[in-house]
């Protein structure tokens, strides 16, 4: 049986105040070769700055994350996928960190002042949307109180104990633009984690490695 996690919030709070391996971390898990891996951090002068939050909770006395997967829309190019929550930043946001919690309350229903915020991650460009994208790490007591709004298909919990023990595999992907090989993914309840929400797993995998779940 894997533990709670308040037990391990202040290491996961300490671990993400040192040094981040960012670029190392994400490799793994980049959908692309390596000739065109720079692209996530060459973002173009256009770019929209967005927010995410990976959001720790914990559930039948596992430690968890929550996801996301993001409703069908034309209009989307991470339609169908899965995410964190997040979003673009607004102008009436103070900071990218504001985004990310009002992104989270207006796409799952978490109020604010539930979550209790632990850290960042590194940065990373979404070439694909154009989206320079803060991730922050946070945690929440009340799973059962999640409440999605139109703009999510479902939520769903991914135990860190199985994404540590499972690892990842490969898998051919058709994208709205191209058919993608090799592509390196986690399984998330018989879906597909991939792309930048996998390569911001794998930091934060890669940084609490040493911290027992």
């Amino acid at each position: 049986m894997g533990s709670r996690l308040p037990a391990q919030l202040e290491s996961i709070k300490t671990a993400l105040h040192g040094d981040k391996p960012g670029k190392s971390s994400h490799i793994k898990l980049a959908a692309t070769d390596l000739g065109r891996f720079d692209k996530y951090y060459e973002p173009r002068s256009d770019a929209h700055q967005a927010a995410v939050l990976l959001l720790l909770s914990n559930k039948t006395d596992k430690s968890q994350i929550v996801f996301m997967r993001r409703a069908y829309h034309k209009d989307d190019k991470h339609s169908g996928q899965i995410s964190f929550p997040g979003g673009r930043l607004e102008q009436s946001d103070e900071s990218l960190l504001a985004c990310a919690l009002r992104e989270t309350h207006e796409e799952i229903g978490i109020p604010q002042d539930k979550i209790q915020v632990l850290g960042e991650l590194s940065p990373l460009y979404v070439f694909a949307s154009n989206h320079m994208v803060q991730p922050y790490v946070a945690y929440f007591n009340e799973p059962e109180n999640i409440k999605p709004n139109h703009e999510v298909a479902e939520v769903l919990f991914g135990s860190i104990q199985e994404f540590i023990r499972d690892g990842t595999s490969k898998t051919i992907l058709e994208t709205h633009r191209t058919i993608l090989r090799d592509v390196p993914y986690y399984n998330l309840e018989g879906h597909i984690l991939w792309g930048a929400t996998a390569m911001i797993l794998t930091e934060f995998l890669d940084i609490t490695r040493n911290i027992s779940f």
